[in-house]
């Protein structure tokens, strides 16, 4: 009976189609003229363009209304930013959000200021975020059949019939004895635990398991064993004087590592008033991100690191009356020294050991945090993180499943076992006769899979998550989602379960209606639901920490044993472990430490490849069983000579952004676990070279760091002093040069144009170099704010990056154990400014507000104003680089919906266009104008604030107004510790820093 309704239907389109060109049946009922004579042109066009319609319309979902729109609402004004409340999902980490949207597209992502976690702020990766919900690169249709595999026939071009066929199989499947497994990311959502659970329950032979791009799992076994919690333990360092650190980058790629950050820098910024500051004492063989931080620096090998841990435990043991470890001890000396320091801080110090150390060291480390009593409400440790416990049994159980061919549908989302996975698991993958991806763009695994469904962005989606300190956040839709066959991993998990029993859900007919009323069921009322849309979240209880039981030591013994070339990978603080390999705004933020680009390389100490007789450039080969990858090589002042470190997220095949930047490390790991191996690394006799935005860290060159150059060579760029130094009242002061500087040292005025007097706004920052970590989220916030392009690899090299911002890193002491100060360098709006004498055309300017302005569409591009700043910070298009960078991947310049992204209250810079930092002028603007509304004759202070300042975790920036005596920046200023750089010149810079302060103390380690 099917093909009589279906000659019906064509019949009946066929007669609209008619009508519409103006044709009638003059015989036929059902069949028009054009079935009888032969089509005419204008009939086969009419035709082509009917069926194209048609096709295009089966091929979206229906649209429905969660409110019907009768009128315009008062406020959707034109021009006018709306600011909505969602939340990210980074792994098991929840970051509450705060989105500007400007006529119905997110354009500008920040933290909510509500939430006690964030505080309204955020990282370089929540930042990118924005480019991956417009990336072109997006998978757009469902794809059928692109592999090899059991599919069944139909029709595929709305998610409803892929779920229907995906359905079938599982039936199939089932029927035939086989099971299915769903492989999703980590999260921390009530929501997908309760659809996991029901689709165990109502799908049969399915279960979901949680598949993490890279394991750690050493943590969530000691809290186990030590707590009989199946979770890892949250710190807040606001609450802590003297922090430890055994090889943990909880400043830079460790998860939460934005509330630690938030938490670790507001303890360091000590004024005359309260010259009181945390001690952080970090030991490791790396140089971390963090350990660049530290006040003091313990580098031994990582072998030794569950032997100092021990000889920590045991010493704190002792004071304690607690039972001693037997197993062995390393560094008994230095690690004493620290342990009187905890012991002194009791509550208030704390250890914290590294994700990707093994269950002893955590445990030995939980029990030290024990025995100091900083762990319990209102300690140091007061949350848990939610699921985060243990992933490798659950891991081993789907290998074994796969091993035996038990499995006959593999759905995995959002997740890329192809690229992650080792050799056998990927073989095994490829064995399963049914497989299906739900992700956003066309990667590894969904190459091999024959069904491949567009995944929703966190943007595009409705979801809920549990933040550590029990607040539950929602997560809303901001815009509908970009590609019309998209599901969220909600609605894919839901519409499985209404396959196979509709009850299930509650009889709910669409995803959203069941998502409410879950929530609804959680949080009680109406009320509460529209409070939980404008707020974000709703306070909740963190989960309880019960008392430890330190006999679960036992369970654990030192494991860590590595040769005298260890190998450590860790995720890259920039793509992460490769889930943002395809974002450019990623991919070319410099790495905090080395400050290279687009890329992983190999690094070590300048000793070892000596050894290895290697220099900068040239290529490794590491090898750890019989897995090898090649490397470039970068040399790093204050490493261990026995370690080598390279990072994860690169080496990717499938992306035309990310793919062909690094190598692939995972095959070198035991199936993706993070930590420390034993590998033989060997010199070939290839080079490549390596994209870096800085090449030369010394402040002061001294006969120690460069031998040839004189001692007085250099200018101090950096300040930093002890805090003993800064208690004693040490003066800051830099070398002087022949020219008259702020306090007028000299008689003759070397100013070529008169002073100027500011009557009424005076704009100027300053940067707290104590407090700044060198994150990178200043970097890609103006990035994404200010419609800053990314240029390459290749213009990387020639230094051709267009980063308004940069963080500069300087090295003071020694190599072999150096201390490091980032410095951020933007546009100094200097009041004598070099850059505004020099353009022949008035392109650059001084507003009356004190803002070194830019008229784009004057500037001729001579570049004048480029060579007489001092500071280096002015950029310049050498290229059209928008286009010229996604037409080289692309095919096309700046595809859609790419310019989406843009912020339409910034002009897009051309091709011979000089550029720089604006003081986001844009947003001065605005704030005047809301002033001005307000009656307000200035702007009040705190009521605007830059895109770095905002999106900056240690609150290391602010911004304001100077003439204004009683607001921060001006009262920041007048700091023991404000300095200007560069100051000599006489360029009146209005970027103000503050000097960094380090704790350290008489008995120094």
């Amino acid at each position: 009976m099917a093909e009589p309704i279906q000659h019906e239907l064509m019949q009946q389109a066929l007669e609209h189609f008619s009508s519409v060109v103006g044709e009638e049946s003059s015989e036929h009922e059902y069949v028009p003229p054009m079935l009888e004579s032969p089509l005419s042109r204008r009939s086969f066009m009419a035709m082509l363009s009917a069926a194209m319609a048609v096709t295009a319309a089966a091929c979206r979902r229906p649209d429905y209304k969660l409110v019907p729109a009768v009128k315009n609402p008062e406020y959707a004004i034109p021009g006018v930013p709306l600011y909505y409340s969602t939340c990210y999902m980074h792994k098991n980490v929840v970051h509450p959000l705060l989105v500007r949207v400007r006529e119905g597209r997110p354009v500008k992502v920040e933290g909510n200021d509500l939430h006690p976690i964030v505080g309204g702020k955020s990282s370089a990766l929540i930042q990118a975020t924005l480019f991956e919900l417009y990336d072109p690169e997006r998978i757009r249709p469902i794809l059928v059949g692109r592999r090899p595999g059991v599919i069944p026939s139909g029709n595929y071009s709305t998610p409803q019939n892929a779920l229907a066929k995906i359905a079938e199989s599982i039936r199939q499947s089932a029927a035939e004895g086989k099971l299915t497994r769903i492989l999703i990311a980590e999260h921390c959502s009530p929501m997908i635990e309760k659809l996991a659970a029901l689709v165990a329950q109502h799908v049969p032979n399915t279960a979901v398991t949680v598949l993490p791009w890279a394991i750690a799992d050493g943590a969530a076994e000691a809290t186990a064993a030590l707590f009989g919690l199946d979770a890892t333990l949250v710190p807040n360092l606001e609450r802590a004087d003297v922090v430890v650190s055994i090889d943990a980058d909880f400043l830079g790629t460790e998860r939460n590592s934005l509330f630690m950050t938030r938490g670790f820098a507001a303890r360091r910024r000590p004024t005359k008033q309260q010259p009181t500051m945390n001690r952080f004492i970090a030991v490791e063989g790396r140089y971390s991100q963090t350990g660049a931080a530290a006040d003091e620096r313990i580098i031994i090998h990582p072998s030794q690191y569950e032997g100092f841990l021990t000889a920590l435990y045991n010493a704190i043991a002792r004071a304690k009356g607690a039972r001693a470890l037997a197993h062995p001890t390393s560094n008994v000396q230095r690690a004493e020294a620290v342990a009187r320091e905890l012991l002194a801080a009791g509550e208030r110090g704390c250890v914290l050991v590294g994700e990707h150390l093994t269950a002893y060291a955590h445990a030995v480390g939980l029990a030290i945090n024990w025995l100091l009593g900083s762990i319990g409400t209102g300690k140091v440790f007061e949350h848990v993180l939610p699921m985060s416990g243990a992933k490798r049994a659950a891991l081993a159980t789907l290998r074994d499943d796969l091993r035996n061919d038990r499995v006959g549908v593999v759905l995995m989302s959002n997740v890329n076992p192809m690229y992650t996975g080792d050799e056998e698991l990927r073989t095994l993958l490829q064995r399963v006769p049914h497989r299906i991806a739900h992700s956003l763009i066309d990667d590894e695994t969904a190459l091999i899979c024959s069904i491949t469904i567009p995944a929703a962005h966190q943007y595009e989606s409705w979801g809920d998550a549990v933040a550590f300190d029990g607040s539950y956040c929602i997560q809303q839709p901001l815009i509908a989602p970009l590609p019309l066959t998209a599901l969220s991993l909600g609605e894919l998990l839901f519409g499985l379960v209404k396959e196979f029993n509709p009850d299930a859900v509650g009889g709910a007919e669409k995803y959203f209606d069941f998502f409410k009323q879950t929530v609804l069921a959680r949080i009680g009322s109406e009320s509460a639901w529209e409070e939980l849309l404008r707020k974000g979240f709703l306070p909740g209880q963190p989960t309880p920490i019960p008392s430890a039981n330190l006999a679960g030591l036992d369970r654990f013994t030192p494991t860590l044993s590595v040769s005298d070339l260890a190998l450590l990978v860790v995720p890259s603080s920039s793509v992460d472990d490769g889930s943002h390999a395809n974002n450019p705004w990623l991919l070319e933020c410099p790495d905090p430490v080395t400050k290279h680009t687009w890329e992983n390389v190999a690094v070590m100490s300048k000793r070892t490849a000596e050894k290895l007789g290697v220099h900068d450039e040239d290529i490794v080969r590491i090898t750890i069983g019989n897995a090898a990858v090649e490397l470039p090589v970068l040399t790093q002042y204050g490493m261990h000579d026995g370690v080598v470190v390279t990072t994860l997220g690169y080496g990717r095949q499938a992306g035309k952004v990310g793919a062909g930047f690094g190598q692939n490390v995972y095959p070198l790991t035991a199936s993706g676990a993070l930590g420390y191996y034993a590998a033989a690394v060997t010199k070939t006799d290839t080079r490549s070279p390596i994209a870096r935005t800085q090449k030369y860290f010394h402040s002061q060159f001294t006969k120690q760091w460069e031998p040839d150059a004189p001692a007085d060579a250099f200018r101090p760029i950096v300040h930093e002093l002890t805090l003993d130094e800064f208690k004693a009242g040490k003066e800051i002061k830099g070398i002087e040069f022949p020219s008259a500087g702020r306090d007028g040292r000299f008689e003759i005025p070397l100013n070529i144009v008169e002073g100027y007097q500011y009557k009424g706004h005076r704009w100027g920052m300053v940067i707290d170099l104590s407090a700044c970590t060198g994150c990178n989220a200043c970097v890609v916030a103006c990035e994404s704010e200010n419609n800053i392009p990314p240029v390459g690899k290749d213009q990387v090299m020639r230094g051709r990056v267009m980063h308004w911002i940069r963080l500069d890193r300087y090295y003071l002491g020694t190599p072999e154990d150096p201390r490091s100060v980032v410095e951020p360098m933007l546009c100094q709006h200097c009041e004598n400014a070099p850059c505004e004498n020099v353009c022949p055309v008035a392109a650059t300017v001084h507003s009356p507000e004190g803002l070194n302005e830019m008229v784009y569409n004057r500037c001729v591009g001579t570049r004048y104003c480029l060579n007489n700043c001092p500071y280096k910070v002015r950029r310049f298009n050498f290229l059209a680089y928008f286009q010229r960078f996604y037409k080289e991947r692309l095919g096309t310049e700046q595809p859609h919906p790419l310019d989406l992204a843009m912020n339409p209250d910034v002009t897009v810079r051309m091709r011979g266009v000089m550029e720089k930092c604006t003081f986001c002028v844009q947003r001065i603007n605005e704030a005047k104008y809301h002033a001005k509304d307000n009656g307000h004759a200035r702007v009040p202070d705190g009521a605007v604030q830059t895109a770095c300042e905002q999106a900056c975790p240690a609150s290391a920036i602010t911004f304001g107004n100077l003439n204004d005596s009683g607001s921060r920046v001006a009262q920041l200023r007048q700091s023991e510790r404000s300095f200007l750089v560069l100051e000599e010149l006489n360029v009146r810079p209005s970027v103000t820093y503050l000097a960094k302060v380090r704790n350290t103390t008489p008995a120094a380690v």
